[in-house]
């Protein structure tokens, strides 16, 4: 049976810092809860990044401000979570859970594809719908 742990996986604070965290090979995390505050009196912004993408993002107003979100993002074995903080006083955690991964997986099941889609025809104006002349 696989364990499972609770785990704070990030504690990001720092000006224009970025901090990471790598899942261990054998392991899957997932993570729930993203928590932060500025205790600062000038705005702030947290990014929260899987393997360099960005996945969220909470601008902190100029003034004491927390906030608790709750998340539901996969991170497998070997990919990085990072958190970047930009300023100081923001301080911002990551956490959920780690299970034991017998599998060693490395991305979900299956194949992921993308197809590149021509671009969209605008729709018509109202004008051209209606067969108006504009004036000009």
């Amino acid at each position: 049976m696989a364990t499972i742990y609770s785990e704070r996986f990030i504690v990001a604070t720092g000006d224009n810092v970025y901090t990471s965290w790598f899942v261990p090979a054998g392991k899957r995390a997932v993570l729930k809860r993203l928590t932060g505050g500025n205790q600062n009196s000038q705005a702030g912004s947290a990014f929260l990044l899987i393997n360099a993408f960005q996945i969220y993002v909470h601008n902190f107003p100029a003034a004491i401000h927390a906030f608790s979100d709750e998340l539901r993002v996969t991170v497998y074995g070997g990919e990085q979570i990072r958190v970047y903080t930009s300023s100081a006083l923001l301080k911002v955690t990551v956490d959920g859970y780690l299970f034991d991964d017998p599998n060693h997986a490395t991305g979900p099941p299956g194949a992921q594809t993308r197809v590149q889609m021509p671009a969209a025809t605008p729709l018509p104006s109202i004008a051209e719908r209606l067969e108006l002349e504009i004036p000009r």
